[in-house]
C-alpha cells in the first residue's frame, strides 16, 4: 500500500515532465525553408544600370493554374542596388524546394510605381544544406 502511494505521484510527475517536454512539431524544430542566393544587375530599358533601387524577392510554385498570389512589399528590401546596379540577396521560401519560380518587385528611387518581374525557375534548396546561387540580369520594361 505504501508503495502505491509513492508510485502514483512519481508516475504522475514523470508523465507531466514528458508531456511538457515533448515537441509539438514532428521534429520539434522550426519549419524547413527553401533558400537560394541571388546575385545580379538591374538595368533600365536602355540597358543602363539602375542605382538605389529596392528589390523584394519571393517564390511561387510552378506550374499552377491559379493566379499568382500578391507579392508582399515590406518596409525592408531584400537587396538594394549599388552605383553600378549590382545587388545580392538571400531569398527564402516556405514552399518545398522543387518547382519554384522566383519573382522580383522593383521599387526605383523617386518613382511611385512598383515593377513586378518573373525571373523564372531557380534551384531552391532546403535551408539546412548549403544553398545554391544564381546570377541574373533584370531588365525593366
Amino acid at each position: 500500500m505504501a508503495v502505491s502511494r509513492i508510485v502514483r505521484p512519481l508516475a504522475f510527475g514523470v508523465m507531466a515532465i514528458l508531456a511538457c517536454s515533448a515537441p509539438t512539431e514532428v521534429c520539434g524544430c522550426s519549419p524547413a525553408r527553401s533558400v537560394v542566393l541571388v546575385r545580379g544587375t538591374l538595368l533600365d530599358t536602355s540597358g543602363q544600370p539602375v542605382a538605389g533601387a529596392r528589390l523584394h524577392f519571393d517564390a511561387v510554385r510552378r506550374p499552377t493554374t491559379r493566379p499568382d498570389p500578391e507579392q508582399f512589399i515590406g518596409p525592408r528590401a531584400d537587396a538594394t542596388t549599388d552605383s553600378v546596379g549590382a545587388f545580392r540577396a538571400t531569398v527564402y521560401s516556405y514552399f518545398m524546394p522543387t518547382g519554384l519560380e522566383l519573382r522580383a518587385a522593383v521599387v526605383r528611387p523617386g518613382v511611385l510605381e512598383t515593377v513586378r518581374l518573373h525571373v523564372g525557375p531557380v534551384p531552391f534548396r532546403n535551408d539546412r544544406v548549403r544553398p545554391d546561387s544564381i546570377r541574373i540580369t533584370l531588365r525593366l520594361p
